[in-house]
């Protein structure tokens, strides 16, 4: 018989040691999920409590928690999101990012609130986490590989499932690597992935050892009340799409429209805050050549992702409006093919 989730939570977290190769779980009681609500909540609570303030970040003493939401896991917009929490090797204080797509449905399906990281390991190894369950895995035949080329290896390994990887920013330890999940599950299936962008957690997986992990799930998620929540759900539908036109109609590049006009795009290292290139790679022109496909995370109406193509034929997922300003007026490029295809480049490096 298939598990059933209804309420928030599995109260369930797994922990994960990767010093003694060792997993054991951990039970929490509601008032602390109530009290540290989401992702970003719960995670920072674990790490606080778990680690010292003066830690090196890339140290062995630092925690990687992947965690998520009440809401995770249920047919609702913009609930799909995880958070991954740890001290910033960038900042040197309190770091998160969230990533969209299907991932943290599916560790919400997998039957886990939370994945503490421990430790490093002697030796590369990734997370398969599978209907409550967690095992540790040689990834000596992943490491140096591109994000992409990892997960595409771990579908031929596993079969389906969703990862989050590093690339070698992340193995050689770049204090803003990311944490990349989904390329090669949208080249195949044309979902949209998502990204740990920010405050480096890819440097922390690497200072790890931890190539990736790859999340598969069975279990279902359901409303306590199913008529209140459809009632719900509808009226977030009705006003996301009604509120949220240009953003489906343009995605994320539409920021680059009003940041423009208004003096606050970043241009020229931040030299200025107008680009006179801008209606070389604007969203219009980038819409209208590249963009073939909208693309959307787990249950949003709102389908803010692009799916582009080169004029070589290069397929990727994005570029989002930060790719874009960063590839773009931030370098005083205004060239969309370089930048799209420095798009595809930094993706796959991490």
């Amino acid at each position: 018989m298939v598990r059933v989730r209804r309420g928030g939570y599995w109260n369930k977290i797994g922990l994960v040691n990767l010093s003694s190769k060792s997993v054991k779980y951990l039970e929490f009681n509601e008032p602390l999920y109530e009290k540290y609500i989401g992702g970003v909540g719960l995670g920072a609570k674990l790490l606080i409590d778990n680690t010292s303030p003066r830690i090196e970040p890339l140290s062995s003493e630092n925690l990687l928690i992947f965690s998520i939401g009440p809401v995770e896991g249920l047919i609702l917009p913009s609930a799909a999101r995880m958070a991954a929490v740890f001290k910033s090797p960038l900042t040197g204080f309190f770091g998160e990012s969230l990533c969209g797509g299907y991932i943290g449905t599916e560790l919400a399906r997998a039957g886990l609130d939370a994945l503490v990281v421990k430790g490093t390991s002697a030796d590369p190894v990734y997370l398969l986490v599978e209907d409550g369950g967690v095992e540790i895995k040689d990834a000596s035949h992943l490491w140096g590989l591109d994000t992409y080329t990892t997960e595409k290896e771990l579908w031929s390994e596993l079969g389906e499932v969703m990862t989050a990887s590093i690339g070698p920013a992340g193995e050689n330890l770049v204090r803003f690597a990311c944490i990349v999940h989904g390329l090669y599950m949208h080249e195949k299936k044309k979902l949209r992935g998502g990204f740990f962008g920010r405050t480096g957690g890819g440097a922390v997986m690497g200072s790890k050892k931890l190539k990736a992990i790859a999340i598969r799930g069975n279990y279902k998620i359901e409303p306590v009340d199913d008529g209140k929540f459809i009632e719900f759900r509808e009226r977030v539908v009705r006003l996301a799409r009604e509120k949220l036109q240009t953003l489906t109609k343009y995605g994320t590049s539409a920021i680059m429209a009003l940041t423009n006009s208004t003096g606050s795009l970043p241009t020229r290292y931040y030299e200025g805050g107008s680009f006179s290139g801008y209606e070389k790679i604007g969203p219009e022109i980038f819409n209208k050549l590249y963009v073939k496909k909208k693309i959307t995370c787990f249950a949003c109406p709102v389908a803010c992702g692009r799916h582009s193509e080169t004029s070589g034929g290069l397929e990727m997922e994005g570029p989002e409006y930060e790719t874009l300003f960063a590839l773009g007026p931030l370098t005083y490029i205004d060239e969309l093919e370089a930048i799209l295809r420095a798009n595809d480049l930094a993706n796959r490096l991490g």
